[in-house]
């Protein structure tokens, strides 16, 4: 296999449009026959060219059911729904639920 080994300007306009369709790291680096590890540190030199995504957002912020009062704090609560289907109220967590505005 053969690639090449600096970035000419052609090779960065290609991969500038196949960055700018969608295309990952990976799936740019098969088409340009480059190695995926060199195709990374690339996009990460070459961040005016590569701009960063957005990353997608997991999931939209739980809304909040109730609070209780516990140990000098109010916590929220939120409804979630289990593997077997069930609804429950849950406590929020901010890495499940995201971070509570305001505080």
């Amino acid at each position: 296999m053969t690639f090449q080994t600096t970035a000419t300007p052609i090779w960065l306009e290609a991969a500038a449009k196949l960055w700018a369709a969608g295309y990952s790291v990976s799936q740019i680096a098969d088409k340009t026959g480059i190695p995926r590890g060199t195709m990374s540190g690339r996009v990460f030199r070459y961040r005016d060219v590569f701009p960063a995504r957005p990353l997608p957002s997991a999931q939209k912020r739980a809304e909040p059911v109730g609070r209780t009062f516990f140990d000098g704090r109010y916590i929220e609560h939120v409804k979630r729904t289990t593997i077997s289907g069930a609804v429950v109220t849950m406590p929020r967590v901010s890495f499940i639920d995201g971070v509570r505005e305001g505080g």
